[in-house]
């Protein structure tokens, strides 16, 4: 695989928060880098019908809302934000079965889900491999390596 690299220039912006649908929680948010390359797939969103369909998950359906198919994917929270990352509760179910955690801004289900006797195919997974040190690596290399360098442009300098 070769590598490529390629300048592009984007916004930081600060002082935003975030809170749960439900409410209840407000988060300040680490500076916001603008970013056009956020992945958008929505079929891995729970919804309450899916919890539904999992009998050890009905207990949580409640806590999850209805998928809005106008909603756009314009967040990507990540390591500079890991407290929306931690698990507070877990609902477990048979060893192959999907199971919930219940996340500072919501439940999610993680596994495949089924609805009645129709399954989605497999989970993608979407991770990002950095190597601060430019070194080689043992792991494959991934697509989706990005190298975030801040550069501040005053006004009315050029480059």
């Amino acid at each position: 695989m070769r590598w490529s690299h390629r300048q592009i220039s984007g916004r930081k912006a600060e002082g935003f928060q975030i809170e749960p649908v439900y409410g209840g929680l407000t988060l300040t948010l680490p500076p916001l880098i603008e970013c056009n390359q956020i992945p958008t797939n929505k079929s891995e969103i729970p919804t309450p019908k899916a919890a539904l369909f999992n009998p050890h998950l009905k207990a949580v359906a409640g806590h999850i809302p209805e998928l809005d198919p106008d909603a756009q994917i314009l967040l990507l929270l990540g390591r500079d934000i890991i407290r929306v990352h931690k698990v507070r509760e877990q609902v477990n179910g048979p060893h192959s079965a999907p199971f919930a955690q219940r996340l500072d801004l919501g439940w999610v289900v993680v596994g495949e889900v089924c609805l009645g006797n129709a399954q989605k195919p497999s989970i993608n997974t979407y991770k990002t491999q950095m190597l601060e040190d430019g070194g080689p690596s043992y792991l494959t290399p991934c697509d989706s390596f990005i190298d975030l360098k801040e550069s501040v442009l005053r006004r009315g300098a050029t480059r």
